[in-house]
């Protein structure tokens, strides 16, 4: 047992004379004979009994044969058993298959629960919308179903289908009405913004998808708005940034903001290349727009060594030809 009914009353009437040497001795035989749920060994075998004995003074030794003949009652197997405590193991006992189901029951539940969340973020993850790792699963489960992918699918153990939800998601098309139920298709197009018809439309639906998923003061008619869409904005864009809002609290403006920021990085990452996004692109990068100097080339340079010797000047000579 990891723990027992401490009846308080029950306790300091019946141990209303003790000091407090033998109120400790009478806890410490309590909790071994309940955390091992077996009477105890007299003094003369190993057990708590003798490792209290050894653990005090010679004097007060006599304490604890006085506490264990008070409070229990040597049996004919040799042993010292606590009426009380042999009540309360035998209930526990009793009670055991059904602490062992409910232990199964919370298992399964909790393999259920995690199966969902996982399958959400995946789901979610696959139409464009990353959300943050702690978003409560009822949001979680809000959004997906105000985007109409269906994530109630289980397998024959009720466990829910990842991979069907995660297949949803992959057939999800955003051109369809978010919320209602849809025929899935297989090869979704990209929704771009071409002329002012397209944008009222696409505007519109825009201000639709980020009302549905809880974002408030939404407005097909914000500049910023139609001028994303008019720039080649897909709805789909629109997706993430909605969903991280609606997760955090953030509001219409917040979208906008990060559909442009996001969109101008993509626009930079594609002019600059990979890791130069930022117009950094490192320590290479800046030396590389240096002007030309004498010295080693340090994009060929790899260890300090590398360094010192190719900087030295008795190691070098004008046109690149070495002493020897």
């Amino acid at each position: 047992m990891v723990g027992y009914y401490f009846h308080i009353g029950d306790y300091r009437r019946d141990t209303m004379g003790l000091n407090s040497l033998q109120h400790g001795i009478y806890h410490q035989l309590l909790d071994e004979y309940y955390l091992h749920e077996k009477p105890l060994h007299g003094s003369n075998d190993p057990g708590i009994v003798s490792e209290l004995k050894a653990a005090l003074r010679p004097l007060q030794r006599p304490q604890v044969d006085y506490v264990l003949t008070k409070f229990f009652v040597r049996h004919e197997d040799g042993l010292w058993h606590h009426k009380r405590a042999d009540k309360a193991i035998g209930r526990y006992r009793d009670s055991e298959p059904d602490r062992a189901q409910r232990k199964a029951n919370n298992e399964a539940r909790r393999k259920r629960f995690n199966a969902q969340r996982s399958a959400l973020f995946a789901a979610l993850g696959k139409v464009g919308c990353t959300m943050p790792w702690n978003t409560k699963m009822a949001q979680l489960r809000s959004i997906a179903k105000r985007m109409g992918l269906h994530v109630d699918a289980t397998d024959e153990n009720g466990v829910p289908n990842a991979s069907e939800v995660v297949a949803q998601a992959s057939n999800w098309n955003a051109s369809e009405n978010v919320g209602e139920p849809r025929t899935l298709n297989p090869e979704p197009t990209a929704l771009r913004a071409g002329d002012a018809s397209e944008v009222d439309a696409f505007a519109a639906r825009v201000a639709s998808v980020c009302a549905s998923l809880g974002i408030a003061n939404t407005d097909p008619f914000d500049a910023r708005l139609r001028s994303l869409l008019a720039e080649g904005a897909t709805v789909a864009e629109f997706l993430a940034p909605a969903g991280e809002a609606s997760a955090t609290g953030k509001g219409w403006a917040w979208v906008l903001g990060a559909v442009s920021g996001r969109r101008a990085d993509a626009a930079r990452t594609r002019q600059n290349g990979p890791g130069r996004a930022n117009g950094g692109g490192g320590l290479f990068a800046y030396l590389a727009t240096l002007p030309n100097a004498p010295g080693p080339d340090v994009r060929s340079v790899t260890s300090a060594a590398d360094v010192s010797s190719a900087e030295s000047p008795a190691d070098a000579q004008p046109g690149g030809k070495s002493v020897s």
